[in-house]
């Protein structure tokens, strides 16, 4: 067994590591809180569903509005200095949201944390291919997902077990340990003094937002991607904090420790076999790993719809678990196809930019995605919205086929060479 789980790891720089690891340990705060953020708002400060459904969509609306400048600056500054300072805004984001008691420091509260994570992922997505080789990036993006679910993971059981309704004191303190956790992994960066350095500009880049993104808005394969992207947070990802949760627990009644589990059941599918579906996607093309990925969407909002109106408890209860199970199944097949995609179309001095107009198109769909959740939920359209969910995954799975006659085979193919190795390389490639 140890050789086989040895040759699953990933051979990827000393410093590559570094990051990968003090990313999940801040991600353990994320588990922490975000599973129940909208029952917090909710159950806990009272507000109704649909303005909670709008506040969480406030921390999109912002990312959305700033993203652009975002990967500006990333380029600008480098990425390490960027991360640092989105890591600071989300720290100071979350301990507000510890106090807040009226429906303003709700929306506030969340537009500073939405400020800070705005920087997160163009920085981050962008430290890392500035460690690896071009090779490595589908490994290294992977064994990132890896790392954020694992530290989602436990802090989801911690938070499952740790959080009550009842007891406002116990979110309250679940906050104050995610910004902590922010501190922790800036800590690590400062450390971290030759990487995410700024990259050389070329010729013709003036070093203005508005001259660097003329140059991206003209790459239509890209824009198609992030059409593509926006479509599967929409009906994907946004609904783990938006529809899941409130459907699961008024409609088939699951506790808050329940749906802990259901999201540490999801992030272990992830940490299982998210680097065994890496080396099984070696050669294959991403746009099918992507079509896959929705058609297992589908499954997983299909098993939430029945087992909710079944009528019989402990099957709400599996349904919730095997739900997110499924869906986890799905994620396995994000990680080494979107971002790595993005990062082959992008040219260096530009990373930072279409980094930032990516996680622009995730932010698109968390303004969507919990908005229409919310709508649905607070009118009693529950079933309804999942199986309109189900039908937009299988129009998904259509898209992510018919991206395949515009995607360069370049960018299109999961590179066998460099997945697997030793896990560690004590040669690093230069700084880009």
């Amino acid at each position: 067994m140890a050789p086989t789980i040895r040759n699953l790891i990933p051979s990827l720089p000393r410093r590559a590591w570094i990051v990968l690891l003090g990313d999940g340990f801040s991600a353990i705060g994320g588990g922490l809180v975000l599973p129940f953020l909208i029952i917090y708002l909710h159950r806990v400060r009272g507000f109704s569903l649909p303005v909670a459904g709008l506040m969480l969509s406030t921390l999109a609306v912002v990312g959305l509005a700033g993203g652009p400048i975002a990967g500006w600056i990333v380029d600008k500054v480098g990425s390490r200095r960027a991360l640092i300072f989105s890591l600071a805004l989300s720290a100071v984001g979350s301990l507000g949201l510890a106090s807040v008691t009226e429906v303003w420091q709700g929306f506030a509260v969340c537009a500073v944390f939405g400020f800070g994570q705005m920087f997160l992922w163009p920085a981050i997505h962008s430290l890392l291919v500035s460690i690896v080789s071009e090779r490595q990036r589908s490994a290294v993006f992977s064994v990132h997902y890896v790392a954020i679910n694992a530290g989602i993971g436990m802090g989801g059981i911690i938070g499952g077990l740790v959080a009550d309704v009842s007891r406002p004191s116990t979110f309250e303190w679940l906050y104050i340990v995610d910004s902590l956790t922010f501190v922790v992994f800036m800590a690590i960066l400062w450390k971290l003094k030759d990487v995410g350095l700024r990259p050389e500009v070329v010729a013709g880049d003036e070093d203005s937002p508005k001259a660097g993104y003329r140059q991206v808005l003209r790459d239509k394969v890209f824009l198609r991607m992030l059409a593509l992207g926006s479509l599967l947070v929409v009906i994907g990802y946004s609904q783990l904090q938006s529809g899941f949760p409130a459907f699961v627990t008024r409609e088939g009644g699951v506790s808050t420790r329940v749906l802990g589990f259901a999201f540490a059941a999801n992030t272990a599918v992830i940490v299982v076999s998210q680097l065994v579906v890496l080396k099984k996607l070696a050669g294959k093309r991403r746009t099918r790993a992507i079509a896959t990925m929705a058609l297992l969407w589908a499954v997983a909002w299909l098993i939430v719809l029945i087992s909710n109106n079944v009528g019989i408890h402990w099957i709400a209860v599996m349904g919730a678990v095997l739900g997110l199970s499924a869906f986890a199944l799905g994620e396995t097949f994000m990680s080494p196809t979107m971002p790595a995609i993005v990062n082959d179309l992008a040219p260096d001095e530009l990373r930072g930019r279409y980094n930032a107009l990516y996680s622009t198109s995730w932010a698109v769909g968390h303004v969507i995605g919990p908005a229409i959740a919310g709508w649905a939920l607070g009118a009693d359209l529950g079933n309804a919205f999942f199986g309109g969910l189900i039908v937009a995954c299988l129009g998904a799975a259509y898209l992510a086929i018919s991206m395949e006659r515009h995607l360069p085979m370049s960018a299109n193919r999961v590179t066998a060479s460099d997945l697997v190795g030793t896990g560690v390389e004590d040669e690093e490639p230069a700084e880009l």
